[in-house]
């Protein structure tokens, strides 16, 4: 398996509506707008992406990784640029998501 970072561009003006729907779209690829690692205090944390971009970690390969992103950019917004950056090593600074109690048994990440 291999992981990718995904960046997605949908060009001109779209709505915030316009990306929900790509988002949901690349979800089902299995895209995520969050990563998780470990904190310089080794504490395991969850981390939401940037604007437009996404992890995913896949048996496609590079090729079909990109095919398969542009098409579903496609259907949503006719004007996209897409890059798709194979990951070795990864080093970011972001805020982690900040975590909310749902219920007695645990806690669960709140993502936007």
């Amino acid at each position: 398996m291999s992981s990718y970072t995904i960046r997605v561009e949908l060009r001109g003006t779209p709505s915030a509506a316009v990306y929900d729907i790509l988002h949901a779209r690349l979800a089902t690829i299995g895209c995520k707008r969050f990563i998780v690692g470990t904190d310089r205090s080794g504490i395991q944390r969850t981390y939401s992406m940037p604007h437009a971009e996404y992890d995913l970690t896949t048996e496609f390969s590079f090729d079909q990784v990109r095919d398969a992103t542009l098409e579903i950019a496609q259907a949503v917004w006719p004007h996209v640029d897409v890059l798709v950056s194979e990951v070795i090593n990864r080093a970011w600074y972001m805020d982690p998501v900040q975590v909310a109690p749902t219920g007695l048994l645990g806690l669960a990440a709140a993502f936007r």
